[in-house]
Formats: C-alpha cells, sequence, structure tokens
C-alpha cells in the first residue's frame, strides 16, 4: 500500500491497486502492467515471472549480469515486457532481505530497465541489450 500511495504521488495521483499474489488470475496478468514487489519465497507470483523470465533468483540471493548477490543490503529492479502480453510492461522488486525491498521501494527514482540496489541506493543501473545491434567477433 505504502509503494502505491508513493507512485500515486510522484506520477499518477491514483492509487493503483493493490493484490495479493494468489488473487490475481491468468486474464489480469495478460490485460495489465504489473508491479510485482517481493522474493520468490514469499511470492508465488514473482517465482512464476522469473522463470518466464529466465532470471536467476533465489532466497537470499538473485543473480544479474554474471555477478551473484548474496548480501542481505543487495535488491534488484528489472522491466521486461509482460510474458504474457507483450503489449504489457511487469517491473520487478526483488531483494535479499525485507529491509531492503522496504528501503527500494519507499521513493520511486527514474531508472531504466533495470537497477541493482546496495544499502537503499543504486550502484549499477542500464538498459537491456538489443540482440540485433550485438555484433559478435570470434
Amino acid at each position: 500500500m505504502r509503494f502505491s500511495t508513493t507512485l500515486a504521488d510522484r506520477y499518477t495521483e491514483k492509487l493503483m491497486p493493490v493484490m495479493k499474489d494468489s488473487e490475481i488470475s491468468a486474464e489480469a496478468r495478460k490485460n495489465n502492467d504489473l508491479i510485482i514487489i517481493g522474493n520468490i519465497e514469499d511470492n508465488s507470483l514473482m517465482q512464476n515471472m522469473a522463470a518466464e523470465l529466465e532470471l536467476d533468483i533465489k532466497k537470499n540471493f538473485f543473480s544479474w549480469n554474471g555477478k551473484d548477490h548474496s548480501r542481505s543490503d543487495e535488491g534488484l529492479f528489472v522491466s521486461y515486457p509482460n510474458p504474457f502480453n507483450s503489449r504489457k510492461a511487469v517491473y520487478l522488486f526483488t531483494s535479499n532481505s525485507a529491509l531492503e525491498l522496504y528501503q527500494m521501494t519507499k521513493d520511486r527514482v527514474r531508472m531504466p530497465s533495470w537497477a541493482v540496489y546496495k544499502n537503499a541506493k543504486i550502484v549499477e543501473k542500464g538498459y537491456h541489450p538489443k540482440k540485433d545491434y550485438i555484433i559478435e567477433f570470434e
């Protein structure tokens, strides 16, 4: 609820609906942009979405850009097209502790496609590479 209020204050003036992961239907997953907050051990939607997007997220651990993150003060924000409807987006906020997740969502700052947090601050950020523009030389 606090994050919904933060987003409304910052952007829309409207509170976004907050739902438990168990309450979201397949139709709602397909027809809406989704903001998913939590880790895989306490959020089944995060677990399903991480698997669908092939993200390496485990209890108290995530791997991003070839780096493993297991400290309790680390978190990850990532946005992707919704795998159930590419015209919609999914925004994932996960961390290795409840405290870091709270710190990550107490304020909303502009960021690109992904960001790694440490001690409530963004320490790395960037855009997803466009596969059509990647050239590998042998």
